[in-house]
């Protein structure tokens, strides 16, 4: 079992750390292929309609690691919170976007979380709203036709103009950067991964990352084998 806090400011740069100070942000990975004490402890915390949605999903390696997953949630929101995992129920707002809704509404407080093979990426922050993305990069994908068919026609000529071994990276790179940007900006995925051109320009200290009106967005890897994205307003 392991769970890590990333370098904010490293992963960011430098205009994070600006903003650090007024807003905090933190971003957790979680691995959650765990012994089944651990997952036992996590998930005694879920509610009835967690514990269902987890029975729709198709084989027990999926159900386990999507409860480890809201039970780390749900540990995390505690500690951050002051109170018990238990006690803890959520809201959707528009398109899904989670929100606490009990034992009080946490306005301040904003998350979002994401969860690809055995790892799950978290997003915390204050007065500010989030949105994580994480992609295992062993997927077989037939990323070619999706990014002709959801990118942007310049993100597509970026991925293929990618040397052949980065393509697939690359591919997965811009994909999570929408994804996390329709999280944090709670719209439909779909036209976020039509438009706007998210063209990641590497900046200091390898930061990849794009300006849009009053987001940003930011890819980093987030463990070795996984890629990722965080987003957050200006």
């Amino acid at each position: 079992m392991r769970i890590e806090r990333l370098d904010v400011e490293n992963a960011f740069g430098g205009y994070l750390a600006r903003r650090r100070r007024k807003s905090p942000i933190e971003l957790v990975t979680a691995d959650l292929d765990l012994s089944p004490a651990t997952l036992g402890s996590l998930s005694a915390t879920l509610s009835g309609d967690e514990w269902e949605r987890a029975s729709r999903l198709g084989s027990t390696r999926d159900r386990r690691r999507w409860l480890a997953a809201r039970g780390w949630l749900r540990h995390l929101l505690a500690d951050r919170l002051g109170c018990n995992a238990i006690d803890i129920a959520f809201a959707r707002g528009p398109y899904g976007k989670p929100r606490i809704a009990a034992p009080r509404p946490a306005d301040r407080l904003t998350f979002s979380v994401s969860h690809s093979d055995g790892l799950a990426l978290f997003a915390f922050a204050t007065d500010r709203p989030v949105g994580v993305d994480i992609e295992a990069v062993n997927r077989e994908l037939p990323w070619e036709g999706l990014a002709t068919r959801f990118f942007a026609e310049p993100e597509g000529r970026h991925v293929l103009e990618l040397r052949p071994e980065q393509r697939s990276r690359g591919f997965l790179a811009l994909w999570t950067m929408k994804e996390a940007y329709a999280k944090a900006c709670a719209c439909s995925v779909v036209p976020a991964l039509k438009g706007p051109a998210m063209i990641p320009t590497t900046r200091a200290r390898a930061a990849k990352r794009v300006r849009l009106g009053r987001w940003t967005v930011t890819s980093l890897r987030p463990a070795a084998g996984y890629v990722g994205a965080f987003a957050i307003e200006s």
